[in-house]
């Protein structure tokens, strides 16, 4: 009698412990998915806005390098090109505050204020 009491407590404890595992299996399994969602989520709409500042500072940099050459006598070089350069500057910067898209992608707005 004492030996089947002691092997019913431990087939208990052992469906008990397997009950725990799957739960604690399925959870960790359920988290991760909603993590690598929330992930892609966060990388379709935050690393455009990253190129976005990158593309604002090239531009920007590069209008700002334009105009020093130009100031400095080089008759070679156009004003326009630098006004072209500081309006694409505005999209990005508009596109990050508005949302927008050109042929690099679409841009969501920034959720920030």
């Amino acid at each position: 009698m004492l030996k089947s009491s002691v092997s019913a407590k431990l087939v208990t404890v052992f469906c008990l412990l397997l009950f725990v595992s799957i739960s604690v299996g399925y959870l960790t399994l359920s988290m991760l998915n909603r993590v690598g969602e929330q992930g892609n989520a966060v990388g379709a709409r935050l690393a455009p806005l990253g190129d976005a500042a990158m593309e604002i500072k090239l531009t920007a940099t590069h209008a700002h390098l334009l105009f020093e050459v130009i100031m400095s006598g080089d008759a070679g070089e156009s004003i326009d090109e630098v006004w072209d350069l500081l309006n694409e500057t505005k999209f990005y910067a508009n596109a990050i505050l508005n949302g927008g898209s050109n042929e690099e992608g679409s841009f969501y707005p920034t959720q920030s204020a």
